[in-house]
Order: C-alpha cells, then structure tokens, then sequence
C-alpha cells in the first residue's frame, strides 16, 4: 500500500505515515472494478474502501458481495486491505425518476415536483424526481434549499403540498442530474433494519466497517454489536453537527472518518476547517486513527494539475496527521491517480 512518512516536527517524534485509500463506488459490472483495482495496484495503494451507500436492493448487495469475493481471491489482492462503507445507521436521501430512467435534464429557474410517494404517481405538470423518504413534505420548509450531490445544484423549495404528498421547487442551475444521487437538507433517514449490512459484514470479513452518520455512542454501540469477528476494525463517520458534539464519546470506542462532503451539508459550512482540526485532536486525545475523506484533489480527475485551494487544502489536511487519506472514486476513472499519489507524497514531504 501507499504509506507517506513524515515527521511532526517535534523533537523526539515518532515518525508519522498516512495510508492513502482508493474508494470503489456501485459497481456497473465486475470488468470495470477489476480495471480499477488493478490501476491502483499499479501505482502501490493497496487499501480499498467500498462504498454500499447507493446499493439500495438485496440484488445489489449480493452482487457488491460477489466482486468483493472474486478480488480477495485474487493473488495480487492477498496483501491488500477491504474497507466496507455501510450506509447504516444513518443515510442520505436518494433520487430516482420516472419510468426508471438514469438521468434526467434540467434547465435554470425551471419548477420541479420532489414527492416521496413513488407508488402513487401522478400526472404532475412539472418533471418528478422521487425521493426515498416518503415524509419529504414533513422534513422541509418553504423557503428551504436542497443540495442536489455535493453541491452541484440547489432545489429552492417553494410550496410544500401536504394534499398531494409533494413539493414543489425550483432549479437553480442547467444540470443533468442522477438516479440514486444524493439530497440534502439537514435531514438524515435512520435504517431500522441494518441487519442485512451486519450479516454482509460477517460473510465478508473485511479489514474495517466505516458506519455512517454515527451521532452518539448509543448509534455506535447498536451498528458494532452485532459484529462478530472482534478483529474487524470498527470506524465511525463524522457527519453532521450532533457527531461533532458527541466526537469524544464516539471515540471512546471507535477510530474516526471525518466524511467532509456530508459535514458540509449538515452542519455550520465555515466552520468546516474548524472541525477537521478539532476531530484531529480528539483521535489524538483518544489515541485512536483518523481518517480524512472527500473532496481531495477532485479536480484531477477532469485535469492533470490541481487547483490552489485543492494544493492548500491537501497541505491543511496532511498537518493534521491522519493515518489515512481516501480519494473519491471518481479520480479512478480519469488518468490522473499518479499525479495524485505524487502529489500527496511531495505535499507530506514538505512538512
């Protein structure tokens, strides 16, 4: 695997390394996630985050579970770590269309219809995106915005129709938007019934469980139990304003990931380096690992040089000492995962 060394500049230091952590989103088909792994074999990252959050049937999950199977017996595997993101026991909403279509286009300024009530559609004047949160209408406000993805457009909601189980917003930008993307809107849907990822879980075996919008210890305590092989590192993603105000109590029994891209969207937005340095210090206090996600050099995977606020950021994120940085699944796609790995390399080399 890739491990950057570094000093923390203190006199008699212990030498620090970052693990460098490649993220595999849904897979399409098992010829494409092969070609990744291989591609990040080649340029030494040996650890591999799987992320279930938009595996949404137990059709997708045996066959999540299938290609994690085929890697592991893969002899170029056999030193290589598995990381299961599980969208358990908080996740996002997600979207969908009609007639099940993959994409949908939508123009600035046009008015749209969200409802939650897939079942009972109806012939609406405005294109319908469908949410997996039938309560859509008792979560939002008017007046309220919703980010589509990470902030790729905003919905501003402006009338909440209680009587046809709908609202009704309007599109801030020209977009094509995805089925199973996320929305948000300060709202985070419990999953009663994890029972299906635990049982994945112990199937699978995997190095480390990231659980997601972990808010206490009592949510930390409920995903883990059910964990079978004690062995299996057990990890808690910080999220949203109520898990930075429990980050101690959750670390009392658990490493930590600082999911920067949900953070943003549920929380106070410019204290967002605030809270990365103040996570940093409570694993520290906790002795317990970091990990810092989202966001890290996305531009390369459209270009071959980052920008000066990616630079900045990469610098800020290495100063906290994490012992692992995930790149998005995206930067796997382009061309770019050398100059990436590089540059994380140098940028340690420097502090």
């Amino acid at each position: 695997m890739i491990i950057i060394p570094f000093f923390n500049g203190e006199e008699g230091s212990a030498l620090v390394c970052t693990e460098i952590i490649a993220t595999i989103g849904i897979p399409f088909n098992e010829e494409a996630v092969n070609e990744k792994v291989t591609y990040s074999l080649k340029y030494g990252i040996r650890s591999f985050r799987f992320n279930l959050a938009k595996c949404s049937s137990e059709e997708e999950l045996e066959y999540f579970e299938k290609i994690i199977r085929n890697l592991t017996q893969n002899k170029s595997m056999q030193h290589c770590k598995i990381m299961l993101d599980l969208p358990f026991p908080g996740r996002k909403t997600r979207i969908s269309f009609v007639d099940n279509h993959f994409t949908y286009d939508f123009e600035s300024g046009e008015t749209v219809t969200i409802t939650g009530e897939k079942n009972k559609f109806r012939d609406f004047n405005t294109k319908v995106i469908f949410v997996d949160n039938e309560n859509i209408c008792r979560s939002v406000s008017t007046g309220q915005k919703l980010i589509y993805s990470d902030g790729d457009c905003v919905l501003s909601v402006l009338e909440v129709d209680d009587e046809q189980d709908c609202v009704i917003a309007k599109v801030s930008n020209t977009i094509k938007m995805y089925t199973k993307k996320s929305l948000s809107y300060n709202y985070v849907a419990k999953e009663l019934n994890g029972q299906q990822y635990i049982d994945l879980v112990n199937r699978v075996k995997p190095s480390s469980v990231a659980f997601s919008f972990v808010t206490d210890l009592s949510d930390l305590l409920t995903c883990r139990n059910g964990i079978l092989d004690k062995d299996i590192e057990i990890i808690s993603k910080i999220e949203t304003a109520d898990s930075i105000k429990n980050a101690d109590e959750i670390a009392s029994s658990s490493n930590l990931m600082l999911g920067r891209g949900d953070l943003l969207l549920n929380s106070e937005i410019c204290r967002l380096y605030e809270y990365q340095s103040e996570i940093s210090k409570t694993a520290k206090r906790r002795s317990k690992k970091l990990y810092i996600a989202t966001g890290i050099l996305t531009s390369l995977r459209r270009q071959p040089i980052p920008t000066p606020a990616e630079m900045i950021d990469l610098y800020n994120i290495i100063s906290c000492r994490p012992d692992a940085i995930i790149l998005n699944a995206e930067i796997f796609i382009g061309e770019n995962v050398e100059a990436a790995v590089k540059l994380i390399r140098d940028t340690a080399a420097q502090i």
